[in-house]
């Protein structure tokens, strides 16, 4: 049997009424980069983190609930992993980003600022999955095995583009003019035409295709 990753130290905290307490390494881990005495971030039970793989939670991240980390994930900073959410792969969450409800992240996910991914939402991403920088909320699939890639900035103007394999895309979102269809040049021409919001993301553009 594999030795024990972590156990439960006396620190705790209440978040929400919780109770949770601060998980201490009982060996390093050179992949997700803690040592043997490490104070590591909050639980609510050792159901919420593997004993097995080297999935950790750094700082001051918390998992709780019904929440569930596995494989050799990286929960960081503020981040939080709650509900009935599950967290697996490689995946890093971390700043202030959210995993919650029912949502699940399989593969290479990276979810950082204030994202939030609900609902049944359901990430199943390669090694060159997705890496969800901005403030963005999410609640649908976003699966690697697909012609699409989802992106989406929920801060701004609730924003979906869909990027398919040949090279077409498709927005819609709550901007107050229909959506667009096309290829990415048409895109720019129609996205300075008609919105500031959509202007703004065109120095960032970038998307994952499935091979």
């Amino acid at each position: 049997m594999e030795p024990m990753k972590y156990e439960l130290t006396n620190i705790t905290q209440y978040y929400n009424g919780v109770a949770l307490r601060r998980i201490r390494a009982l060996r390093d881990s050179e992949l997700s980069g803690f040592k043997r005495g490490d104070i590591g971030g909050w639980i609510q039970t050792t159901d919420n983190l593997s004993q097995e793989g080297e999935c950790w939670i750094h700082h001051d991240a918390r998992v709780l609930g019904n929440a569930r980390v596995t494989g050799d994930c990286r929960i960081s900073d503020y981040a939080e992993i709650s509900g009935n959410a599950r967290v697996s792969g490689f995946s890093l969450i971390e700043h202030c980003a959210v995993v919650t409800d029912n949502a699940v992240l399989e593969g290479v996910v990276r979810l950082s600022g204030y994202s939030r991914v609900f609902g049944h939402a359901h990430i199943c991403c390669g090694e060159d999955g997705p890496q969800i920088l901005s403030d963005v909320w999410i609640n649908f699939d976003i699966d690697y095995d697909t012609n699409y890639a989802i992106f989406v900035d929920g801060r701004d103007a609730g924003l979906i583009i869909a990027v398919s394999q040949n090279g077409s895309i498709c927005v819609a979102g709550n901007w107050d003019f229909d959506g667009f269809f096309g290829d990415l040049p048409a895109f720019k021409q129609w996205a300075q035409k008609h919105s500031k919001a959509a202007v703004r993301l065109l120095p960032g553009i970038s998307y994952w295709l499935s091979q």
